[in-house]
Parts: structure tokens; C-alpha cells; sequence
């Protein structure tokens, strides 16, 4: 099985990913279990940092955004120096007569420049304000934007770890069930070679091969069902046939005749049941312990 990258499964949950492969996500996990676990534990780190409190901006960055308002008001309100040439033409007195008379303003004209005088001013204080608004957007979008970035790392690291130490666990508890599976395997082999080999020509007393029959039974069927979740399918089906044997042999008499000795001996013989404990069992000692 192919199991989806973290930074898709991230993806998934924010849901950043095409219709097409959003429903392939969905459908995978609805048979992964451990790519579902994997989800559960991105969430629940997303839902912890959702619960963190807000961030107060840093003492000197309020200063900073003074300093740049000043900066553009005293630009906005620097006056346009007049001044005259040096070599500039005397003016006649008719010329300057006329130049006085121009600059006497009339009570509306002077309405008016003292209105647009105030347009001016208000603009420039609203144009202020305006910048000092988009300033202080810009910094808390920022800030919001690399708080974002963080908890997303911290949440693909997180899962990582997870994913790494659920892997060493599960590779740890498959090691300890094939060791025990082994020893299990062995005991069972010993009563398996017993009554395949054994002979008679009236009755027969198996009840020491019936005892530890017995005893093995419950021990297999744990064994098996352990094997069926997370062991190897091939230890997992042996283990369903051997049990089928022993409980025959447990739930026997103690005393065969040679006709049932025959029986018991054509079952393991058809199923080849002790040639596959031999095999299984040999390749689970060879393996490496870690």
C-alpha cells in the first residue's frame, strides 16, 4: 500500500488539495489506519495551537510607525520656496499699481481660500491616517502570515516524529510476537513429530501428546488473532491451521485406536502442517534480533 506524503495529509486537512485528489485522500484513509492516526494527531496539534494566545507586537515597532509618519507629514507640509531673480524687471507704476490691486482679495475670494485651505489640510491629515492604517495592516498581516509558517512546520515535525516512532513501535512489537511465536512453534513440533511417527497395533495412550495439545491451544489462538493485526499473513495463517490440529488432538481421546492414529496421522500428513512449522519456525530464529 502506498501511503500519502505528510505534507499531502497537511494539505488534506487544510484542505489545499484538487476535488480529484481530496476524495483519493479521503478514500485511502478510510482503510489506513495509520495514515488516519496520522490525521488525528495533525489535528490535535493544529486545535493546540489554535488555542494559543495573541502575540503583543514588540515595544519599538509603535515607535518605528511614528517615526514613519512624521517622516511623511513634514513632506506632505514642507512650503514651496518663492524667490525673486536677482535680475528681475522694475515694474512701472501703473504695472505695480495693478499688481497691488490684484493682490487685494475680495471677502469671497478670501471665503473660499480659507475653504480650500481646510480641504487641503484635511486631506492631508485623512491621507495620514490612511497610511498609518495600511502600516499597521501590513505589520499584523505579517505577523500572522510567519506565526502561520511556524505552526505549519511545527506541525509537519511533529507528525514526522509521530510517524517515526509509531513505525520503531510497531517494528518492536512485530519482533516480540515472532519470538514468541517461535518458542510456540517449537513446543507444538515436538507433539506434530510425535504422533506422525508414532505406531501401534491395538491401542495407543497419547495422553502426554493430548496434555500439550491442550496447553498449546490457548496459547495459539492468541498467537493468532496478535498475528492477524499486525503480523506477517503467512505466520498468521499457519497459526490458524496448526490450531485446527491441536484442538483435534485436545479434544481426543487419551487412547487411540490404530484407526484414529491413522486419521491423525493422514491430517498432518494432507496439510503438510509439520513441514510448514519446520519452515516458518527456521526463518523466525534466523532473523536478526534488534
Amino acid at each position: 500500500m502506498t501511503h500519502p506524503s505528510e505534507e499531502t495529509l497537511n494539505d488534506y486537512i487544510e484542505r489545499e488539495l484538487g476535488p480529484a485528489e481530496h476524495v483519493r485522500i479521503a478514500t485511502h484513509l478510510e482503510t489506513c489506519g495509520e495514515c488516519a492516526l496520522v490525521i488525528a494527531e495533525i489535528q490535535q496539534v493544529v486545535r493546540e495551537a489554535s488555542a494559543l494566545g495573541p502575540l503583543a507586537p514588540p515595544p519599538h515597532v509603535w515607535s518605528l510607525i511614528q517615526e514613519r509618519l512624521r517622516t511623511l507629514e513634514s513632506k506632505v507640509e514642507s512650503p514651496e520656496s518663492k524667490v525673486d531673480s536677482p535680475g528681475s524687471k522694475v515694474d512701472s507704476p501703473e504695472s505695480r499699481v495693478q499688481s497691488l490691486e490684484s493682490r487685494v482679495e475680495s471677502p469671497e475670494s478670501r471665503v473660499e481660500s480659507l475653504a480650500s485651505g481646510a480641504d487641503r489640510r484635511w486631506t492631508r491629515f485623512a491621507w495620514v491616517a490612511a497610511t498609518a492604517a495600511l502600516l499597521v495592516m501590513a505589520f499584523f498581516t505579517g505577523r500572522f502570515v510567519h506565526q502561520r509558517d511556524q505552526q505549519s512546520a511545527s506541525q509537519r515535525t511533529a507528525a514526522a516524529e509521530a510517524g517515526r516512532a509509531r513505525s520503531q513501535e510497531a517494528l518492536v512489537r512485530e519482533r516480540v510476537l515472532l519470538i514468541a511465536v517461535g518458542d510456540h512453534l517449537e513446543r507444538s513440533q515436538m507433539v506434530l513429530v510425535e504422533l506422525a511417527h508414532a505406531e501401534t497395533r491395538g491401542s495407543l495412550d497419547i495422553s502426554a501428546e493430548r496434555q500439550l495439545a491442550d496447553d498449546l491451544v490457548a496459547s495459539n489462538r492468541l498467537y493468532r488473532q496478535t498475528a492477524q493485526q499486525m503480523g506477517p499473513a503467512n505466520v498468521a495463517g499457519l497459526l490458524d491451521e496448526l490450531e485446527r490440529v491441536l484442538v483435534e488432538v485436545a479434544r481426543g481421546p487419551s487412547t487411540v485406536s490404530m484407526r484414529q492414529l491413522a486419521d491423525i496421522q493422514q491430517r498432518i500428513e494432507s496439510q503438510g502442517i509439520l513441514f510448514k512449522v519446520k519452515v516458518i519456525g527456521s526463518e523466525i530464529r534466523q532473523q536478526p534480533v534488534s
